[in-house]
């Protein structure tokens, strides 16, 4: 910026990111919790109770066992409208042995790119990054493979800019003990897994691949954790989805589309007038 012009920036797309978010957090989480309970066909009074029963406690769990659940909520609902597409995780977590629900940003989930949609979709991958400490945890825990502590010290550009964004002077992850594990979940085929052995002809032309997780350090591209991905008395072997698509607006390809998308040349434009006008008011004087 040249010293003396005014940097100021006109705050069309963050006000309606604020004007969504206000609206949509008090939609999705209302004060007597976020679960609401919907019976199908003809319902008794035995079944209004059970769903009573489902309601009360899972409002309780989010409200009262994970108090991450509202503030990783309201970032997600104002990250959401500025970029058009975040995830949602939930799963159970053997560290803190309860539910969690995490948002997930867009650039840390891959779609294969043929992908419509994300329960259609043949394989995508989850990039998880965890300081070292609840990584041995997990590996105490039997959930993942201890790996080696060589860690990468090639920072994202990407990751520089939002550190900047965020007031940070160098974005540096190196030395924070941080492991970065990618969680692929795909259709693969694993000769003598749960029971079932493949013949040459098979596996080259007949064989169904099953679904699985498998997780991989990003660093050293080694394997710390294979897991089905299908409920154990699934005799379809049916895939299980952990993640929730949000896109704000259908983009032209799997990802949604937002205000920087839609309305970001017309923000510039109002910044770009914005300044102009103060910088030619400043210098009348």
């Amino acid at each position: 910026a040249t010293r003396g012009l005014s940097i100021v920036v006109h705050p069309l797309i963050a006000e309606a990111a604020t004007q969504f978010n206000a609206k949509a957090i008090a939609e999705l989480y209302p004060s007597g919790g976020p679960i609401k309970s919907v019976i199908i066909g003809q319902p008794d009074e035995e079944i209004e109770e059970q769903g009573r029963r489902v309601r009360e406690f899972m409002n309780y769990q989010i409200t009262e066992e994970m108090p991450e659940y509202f503030p990783d909520l309201d970032q997600m609902l104002f990250h959401l409208p500025l970029v058009g597409q975040t995830f949602k995780k939930v799963w159970w977590d053997v560290n803190l042995d309860r539910q969690c629900s995490q948002f997930v940003k867009a650039e840390d989930f891959c779609v294969a790119p043929e992908s419509k949609d994300l329960y259609t979709s043949p394989r995508y991958t989850h990039v998880i990054r965890m300081p070292k400490n609840d990584y041995n945890r997990y590996v105490q825990n039997g959930y993942y493979l201890q790996t080696s502590d060589a860690g990468s010290d090639d920072v994202d550009p990407a990751d520089s800019v939002i550190g900047e964004i965020e007031g940070v002077d160098e974005y540096d992850d190196s030395n924070d003990d941080i492991i970065t594990l990618l969680e692929m979940h795909v259709y693969d085929l694993f000769d003598g897994i749960d029971g079932e052995e493949m013949d040459e002809e098979d596996e080259d032309d007949n064989a169904v691949a099953l679904p699985y997780v498998i997780t991989i350090d990003y660093d050293n591209q080694k394997i710390v954790s294979v897991r089905r991905n299908w409920r154990e008395d699934d005799e379809m072997k049916k895939r299980r989805d952990w993640f929730v698509s949000y896109k704000f607006l259908p983009g032209l390809g799997f990802y949604g589309f937002g205000l920087y998308h839609m309305i970001g040349g017309l923000g510039k434009a109002a910044t770009g007038s914005l300044r102009a006008l103060l910088d030619s008011a400043a210098f009348s004087n």
